[in-house]
C-alpha cells in the first residue's frame, strides 16, 4: 500500500492504510512530509510501515501496538508528541501483549524542552501488559525527558515479568531518564550510546524530577553491554541522582560489561548504584558485538535514527 496523502484521515493516508484494509501488508510513502495527527494511530497486526527512502514526521500524537503482533516500524521519526502526556510508540495492550515486534533507524525528538518535558509528553516508547521479543535498533532519541519504559506497573507482575527487549545501536541525547528503566522482564542492550542526560527542573518541584542513565527494578534483568556513556553537570543537578549511570532499585538486577565513558564527559559518574546480584542471565541467541571505540560512536553519530 502506498500512502499518497499527509493528511491526519481520509484517502491516501497512513491512518487510512492501517484502518480500511485487513490481513498482512507493506505500507510505503509516495512523498516526503510531515503528518500532523490529532489522534494516534493504531497499528494492526502483521504490517510494516516502511519509510526507507522518505523523510516522513509523525507530530502531535504517536503510535500506539493494542497487542498487535508481527510489526516492522522502519525509518521514521516521531516529533513532539504533546501535550496530552501520551507516548511516542506503545507497544502492548490491556487486551493482550505484542510480539515480534521490530522497530528500526526510527528517530525520537522533542524539538524544545518543553515539549520534551514528562509534565506534557510521556516516554518516548513504553513496553508494556507482557510484550515480548521486542527489538529497537538504530534509534535516535533527542531532548526527550522520558526514554523507555519497560514495565509500567499496571499489569500484574506475572504479566510483565514475560517481557523481552533487545536493544542495540541507539543514540541519545539531551535526554532525562530511562534508558531504559526496567520494572520487569528481561532486557538486553549492546553497542549503544547515553549522552548528556539531564534534570528537566529542580528536584523539588512537581511533577515527579529524577535523572539516571540505566536503571534495574522489581525483578528485572538487565544487561549493558560495550555502550558508551557521557554525561556534562548541568545547572539542576543539585538533589538529583543524575550521575547515576547505572543502578538497581527493589530487587533489580543489573550487568554493566564493557562500559565506555565517551570523550568529553566531566561529570562524576556512578555505576552500579544498589546493585548486588549479577542477573545470571545469560544470552540465548548469538550477536555481532562491535567493539565501543571510536568507529562505533562515529557510526551510531551518523547512522541511527531515520537515515535510511
Amino acid at each position: 500500500m502506498l500512502v499518497t496523502s499527509l493528511a491526519n484521515a481520509g484517502p491516501g493516508t497512513l491512518r487510512d492504510a492501517l484502518d480500511s484494509a485487513m490481513g498482512p501488508r507493506v505500507i510505503r510513502f509516495a512523498l516526503d512530509g510531515t503528518i500532523a495527527l490529532t489522534s494516534p494511530l493504531l497499528v494492526p497486526s502483521n504490517v510494516s510501515i516502511d519509510g526507507r527512502g522518505r523523510q516522513v514526521t509523525l507530530t502531535g500524537k504517536g503510535l500506539i501496538l493494542p497487542g498487535s503482533d508481527d510489526v516492522i516500524l522502519c525509518n521514521l521519526a516521531i516529533v513532539d508528541v504533546m501535550p496530552e502526556s501520551e507516548d511516542g510508540l506503545r507497544i502492548g495492550d490491556p487486551s493482550g501483549p505484542s510480539e515480534r515486534v521490530v522497530v528500526d533507524h526510527v528517530t525520537f525528538r522533542a524539538t524544545t524542552p518543553m515539549r520534551g518535558d514528562s509534565a506534557n509528553v510521556d516516554e518516548a516508547i513504553s513496553v508494556v501488559f507482557g510484550a515480548r521479543d521486542i527489538t529497537l535498533s538504530w534509534l535516535r532519541v533527542e531532548g526527550w525527558e522520558k526514554f523507555l519504559l519497560i514495565g509500567n506497573g499496571d499489569a500484574p507482575a506475572t504479566v510483565d515479568g514475560a517481557i523481552t527487549v533487545s536493544m542495540h545501536h541507539v543514540f541519545t541525547t539531551g535526554t532525562g531518564r530511562r534508558h531504559p528503566q526496567a520494572r520487569f522482564g528481561v532486557v538486553d542492550v549492546w553497542n549503544s550510546s547515553f549522552e548528556d542526560w539531564r534534570m528537566f527542573d529542580w528536584a523539588f518541584l512537581a511533577p515527579y524530577r529524577e535523572s539516571f542513565g540505566v536503571q534495574s527494578q522489581n525483578g528485572a534483568r538487565v544487561r549493558v553491554e560495550a555502550s558508551f556513556v557521557r554525561r556534562v553537570p548541568q545547572t539542576k543537578d543539585l538533589g538529583s541522582q543524575a550521575d547515576h549511570a547505572t543502578r538497581c532499585e527493589s530487587g533489580g538486577r543489573l550487568d554493566a560489561v564493557g562500559l565506555v565513558v565517551a570523550p568529553g564527559s566531566t561529570a562524576p559518574l556512578q555505576f552500579g548504584v544498589g546493585c548486588t546480584m549479577p542477573t545470571g542471565w545469560t544470552r540465548p541467541y548469538a550477536i555481532t558485538l562491535d567493539a565501543a571505540d571510536a568507529n562505533l560512536r562515529a557510526r551510531l553519530l551518523a547512522g541511527a535514527g531515520n537515515t535510511l
